[in-house]
C-alpha cells in the first residue's frame, strides 16, 4: 500500500549532489559519507546501492517542483518521466551577490537559507523592527508548500516603510496567492491593516506597500509587530 512521506522525512532523503529527493533509483551510498540519487549515479562508480529502494518502493513523493505549485505525488517509476516535462525555473537569492550565487531551482532554498541565511528565517509569519534605524531585508518563509520572501526596506531619506511579499514560482501563481500586512506596537495595539493584494515575483518589488512614517514614529515605541 503506497504511503506519503512526511515532510520531516523528505528534509533527510535528499541527494547530495543535485539536492533533489533519493526518488530516483538507485541510491546510492559512498565512502566518504555522501548519498547519491539514480539522476547522479553511474554504473562505474564506486557507490554502494542503498536498501532504502527497498523501504520505498510504495512510498509517493513529491514533486520536487511542489515549491513552484507542482501538486503531483509520484512512484518512484513515476519520478523520471514527470521530470522531464515539469522543469523548474531558476532563481536569484536575494541576499547572495550575483557573481557568488548562480539562479537555482526553488527546492533549493530552504537549504540555501539554511546554511547561509540562517538568521533571516521566520518559523511564523511575524517580525519585530525599529522604524528609527535604516534598514533591509529579505526574510524567508516557507507554508504549504510556497516559499516567501518578504522584502522590508526602511531608508532614513525616505517618508515610507516598504514591504512586499514575494512568491517563488509563476506569475500566475503570484497572482493567486494574496498578502496582507498588519502592524502592530511591540504592545499588540493595531497601527496600520493594509487592503490585500496580490504577491509579486521574486524579481519585483515595484509594488511594494508604501507605509508613511509619519503614522509609526509617533507611537510612544519605535518598535512594531509586523504579521504577514
Amino acid at each position: 500500500m503506497a504511503f506519503i512521506l512526511s515532510d520531516e522525512s523528505l528534509n533527510k532523503l535528499v541527494c547530495s549532489s543535485c539536492e533533489k529527493y533519493l526518488s530516483v533509483k538507485p541510491v546510492k551510498i559512498y565512502s566518504n559519507g555522501l548519498t547519491k540519487c539514480g539522476r547522479c549515479v553511474s554504473n562505474e562508480d564506486d557507490g554502494v546501492i542503498s536498501f532504502f529502494g527497498l523501504v520505498a518502493e510504495n512510498a509517493l513523493f513529491p514533486c520536487i517542483n511542489r515549491y513552484e505549485g507542482c501538486q503531483r505525488y509520484l512512484q518512484y517509476s513515476e519520478v523520471s518521466d514527470h521530470e522531464i516535462n515539469c522543469e523548474a525555473r531558476r532563481y536569484l537569492c536575494p541576499l547572495c551577490p550575483s557573481h557568488i550565487y548562480q539562479p537555482a531551482p526553488a527546492y533549493q532554498f530552504p537549504n540555501h537559507y539554511k546554511r547561509h541565511h540562517a538568521k533571516e528565517i521566520l518559523i511564523q509569519p511575524e517580525f519585530f523592527i525599529d522604524i528609527n534605524e535604516e534598514c533591509e531585508k529579505n526574510l524567508f518563509y516557507c507554508k504549504n508548500n510556497c516559499i516567501y520572501i518578504i522584502n522590508v526596506r526602511r531608508y532614513l531619506n525616505e517618508k515610507n516603510l516598504l514591504l512586499n511579499a514575494s512568491v517563488l514560482g509563476s506569475k500566475e501563481r503570484c497572482k493567486s496567492i494574496k498578502q496582507k500586512i498588519c502592524l502592530y506596537t511591540i504592545d499588540k495595539e493595531l497601527l496600520v491593516e493594509t487592503r490585500e493584494k496580490s504577491c509579486s515575483t521574486l524579481d519585483n518589488n515595484s509594488n511594494a506597500f508604501k507605509i508613511p512614517l509619519s503614522t509609526l514614529i509617533t507611537n510612544l515605541s519605535p518598535f512594531y509587530h509586523l504579521l504577514i
